[in-house]
């Protein structure tokens, strides 16, 4: 039921120019947030391991210096 409702806005057409899409308003809003949610994962799982790295490599500097 959902699909079907989201495929109103979405309106693809064939022409003698070539192929045509009209997209509404919400549809583009829609297209925009969901590559917005991408990418805010994305760069949280990439600060994330970044973190954990700089984290492992602090602790291993940290416990090579006590023991010389």
């Amino acid at each position: 039921m959902a699909e079907a409702h989201q495929a109103v806005g979405f309106r693809p057409s064939l022409t003698s120019d070539g192929a045509e899409v009209e997209l509404s308003a919400p549809v583009l809003q829609e297209i925009y947030l969901s590559g917005l949610r991408s990418w805010k994962r994305h760069l949280s799982r990439f600060w994330g391991l970044t973190y954990f790295v700089t984290q492992a490599g602090v602790q291993c500097h940290h416990h090579s210096s006590l023991h010389p």
